[in-house]
This record gives structure tokens, sequence and C-alpha cells, in this order.
């Protein structure tokens, strides 16, 4: 007689909104994860992904910002920081952009020959501001309000 052999598999997203319905049936127990409820954790979280990068931002403004992402998971908080230090470097190509946009063909093909990328330096970059984190938030949908909620249930055995 055949032994039988069980097989496990372990899947984890912050992006079930992407998988197939019918893929996500076939899996026997869910577990949904919940965000960060703790505001120190994702206040520490958002400090730890800003350690790279030069910000100019106030005790109680890092503080806000951990109210506003109540409902963010971990992920979140780390592209709502990329976003929000993306700003910057935005506000330097916009106002390049606009110099080069101004002025003679050539220096519309200097721009197209990615020199505005090679060219800048990190003085021109600002910190990143409260503000930056503002614009953030608009950019960056936090995966928890996209998810359905999923049914917790437990079907056969474990």
């Amino acid at each position: 007689d055949e032994e039988r052999t069980q097989v496990v598999v372990i899947g984890a997203t912050n992006r079930i909104e992407d998988i197939d319905e019918a893929i996500i049936r076939r899996f026997d127990v869910r577990l949904v994860v919940d965000p960060l409820e703790i505001i120190e954790d994702r206040q520490k979280l958002i400090e730890h992904y800003l350690n790279w990068i030069e910000y100019d931002l106030s005790e109680k403004e890092l503080v806000l910002i951990a109210e506003m992402c109540a409902d963010f998971s971990n992920s979140d908080l780390k592209m709502l920081v990329k976003e929000a230090a993306m700003n910057p470097l935005r506000k330097v190509f916009s106002s390049r952009h606009l110099r080069y946009k101004k002025n003679s063909i050539e220096d519309i093909a200097h721009q197209a020959s990615s020199s505005l990328v090679n060219n800048v330096v990190t003085k021109d970059v600002l910190p990143v501001r409260f503000s930056d984190f503002e614009q953030g938030f608009n950019r960056v949908m936090n995966a928890s309000s996209a998810v359905p909620q999923i049914e917790e249930g437990l079907s056969g055995d474990i």
C-alpha cells in the first residue's frame, strides 16, 4: 500500500486583492494579520526606515505621522517612507526640467541623455519634511484598506 504524504503550503501577501479567488478558496486555513496597532511600534518602524535618509522632522511630527498610519502594515510604512523620500528628488528634477524646457533643443537633448540624473548633488536635495509625508499619503494606498476581509476559519485537520 502506498504511503500518503501531506503537503503543507504556506503563503503570505499584503496584496490579497491581486490573487485569484479560485486560488484563495483552495487554502483551508486563512489567517489575517492586523496592522500595527501600537503607535510607538509604528513610529519606531518609520524611524528605522528613515535611517538612510536625511530628514527634518520633529518628534511631534514623527508621532503625528505614526498616528496617521493607523491602518498601515509594515510594508505600507516602508512604502510611505520611500515615497516621502522621493518628493525632494522630484522637486530637484522638476526644477531642472523647467529650466531646460525654457532653453534650446540642445538643452532638451542634454536632458534626454540623463544628465539630470547624473548631475544631482546631495546638497541639491532637501531633507525629507512633514509635507513630503503628506504628499506620500496621497500616493500610497495602504494594503489593509484595499484588502477584502477574509473569513478566518479552519476547515479540515491541521
